[in-house]
């Protein structure tokens, strides 16, 4: 009697996960008929290669006063880095989540130093052409940058350390994307950072800057996604 009940349960449940499967291609296919987009919707990874500048304020001439300490403001080169990115794709709209990071030569008063810059960003981007694998796309979101310079940070007492920027900014670009297959994408992007720094860490002492520190700069961005 077990047997047979647990029997009749079991095909009650393959049939409705036989219905379940089947409405649920049925709709996917007929969504995918009706809006005709190219790309394939969902949850992607992507690997990232930036051309990272930081200019503003950084023009390796001034420095941050401190009650104990000052800390440097370099002039930084541009470099590549290397970053990974989240995201989803839904239609003609994306979001992404990324982290970037880039090292570079920096200088101050004659002097060589070291930078290396970290970013979080927050994106959203509108691709135009869905239905075709070339898409052109606007970007715009936030990023959380920190920008550590190498003992860049020296008190009274003659102890030196790193000098840490953090601070908060705005992302503007746009770009073009190829999905070779509705899964795997190629891109190429500009992106222009507005970036205030406002709070510094140095070797003796942690807090809010006086006023925001300018670390604007246009960066170039290349990649490859795949979506799941």
């Amino acid at each position: 009697m077990k047997r047979k009940n647990t029997r009749f349960i079991l095909q009650k449940i393959a049939g409705l996960l036989a219905i379940v499967l089947i409405s649920t291609f049925g709709i996917t296919s007929w969504v995918s008929a009706e809006q005709k987009y190219y790309a394939k919707d969902g949850f992607y990874l992507g690997l990232t290669v930036p051309y990272n500048t930081i200019d503003g304020d950084f023009d390796g001439k001034t420095f941050e006063v401190g009650e104990e300490e000052i800390n440097i403001v370099p002039d930084i080169e541009s470099n590549f880095g290397l970053g990974i990115t989240l995201g989803g794709r839904f239609g003609k709209g994306a979001f992404e989540l990324s982290y970037l990071r880039s090292s570079h030569d920096a200088t101050w008063l004659g002097a060589n130093f070291d930078v290396d810059y970290n970013l979080v960003n927050l994106d959203g981007k509108y691709y135009f052409l869905a239905d075709k694998p070339m898409q052109p796309y606007l970007l715009l979101g936030l990023c959380l940058p920190w920008l550590v310079v190498k003992d860049g940070s020296a008190n009274v007492d003659g102890d030196v350390d790193d000098a840490t920027y953090t601070g908060i900014g705005l992302n503007v670009g746009g770009g073009i994307a190829y999905y070779f297959h509705p899964q795997v994408s190629i891109n190429a992007g500009i992106v222009y950072r507005w970036i205030g720094y406002r709070h510094l860490s140095g070797v003796s002492e942690s807090g809010s800057l006086d006023e925001t520190l300018n670390g604007s700069g246009l960066n170039y961005i290349v990649g490859m996604t795949f979506t799941f």
